[in-house]
């Protein structure tokens, strides 16, 4: 199934920080470098605080933002529908 992102009249993106804010909330984003079925969201457990991507792995959320330090990964979040 293809990434339906999400379309009005004039589409959302989003900076890393709000990006990190809603998937803190459990939302889904995308990024425009992302295939169109990749997504990401944020998990809070007992003790760790993660990232899930669409096939189900689950990493560390220091450990994710570290490899995207890139000023490209500064703004292009989108949410994933």
């Amino acid at each position: 199934m293809s990434n339906q992102i999400a379309e009005e009249e004039e589409e959302v993106s989003y900076t890393k920080e709000q990006a990190q804010e809603l998937m803190l909330q459990g939302t889904k984003l995308t990024h425009f470098s992302f295939t169109d079925d990749e997504w990401c969201s944020g998990k809070q457990t007992d003790t760790d605080l993660l990232v899930v991507t669409e096939d189900g792995y689950e990493h560390n959320w220091d450990e994710f933002w570290s490899y995207r330090q890139g000023v490209h990964f500064n703004t292009g979040w989108r949410l994933y529908v």
